[in-house]
């Protein structure tokens, strides 16, 4: 795995990154979702203006690869919902998946044939979570 990615920089910094994938149903769309786990976000938000004066604070832009760990969750929807600006159903939203290191994520990635740069911010898309 590139940790010198933008899209695994955006991860460590708290951005969810989620990726479309063939649904087993055509009236259904189906998402993985991937983010930094809660344990290592920061209680306050990881994005601040460049130039921020932080001297002394114990405030960090993003987390470290070697200490993250992620979660991850499959989310299907109703293709119609979507397309018609509904409030989605979200019974068929799966448990998370608590991936405890950045090797963990790169073999589960791995092993489903993805990789991070395959993902996109949650914001560019139309996925309702």
């Amino acid at each position: 795995m590139d940790t010198n990615s933008s899209n695994f920089k955006g991860l460590l910094q708290g951005r969810i990154l989620v990726k479309e994938i063939t649904s087993d149903s055509f009236t259904e769309r189906t998402w993985i979702e991937l983010k930094l786990a809660e344990s290592d976000r920061q209680a306050y938000p990881l994005r601040v203006r460049p130039y921020a004066m932080l001297k002394g604070s114990k405030f960090q832009p993003s987390c470290l690869p070697e200490r993250a760990a992620f979660r991850l969750r499959y989310a299907t929807f109703l293709r119609e919902d979507i397309d018609n600006g509904l409030d989605p159903n979200f019974d068929k939203v799966g448990d998370y998946i608590d991936i405890p290191s950045t090797s963990d994520l790169d073999g589960f990635l791995t092993k489903e044939g993805l990789s991070v740069e395959d993902f996109v911010d949650s914001g560019l898309t139309d996925y309702p979570m």
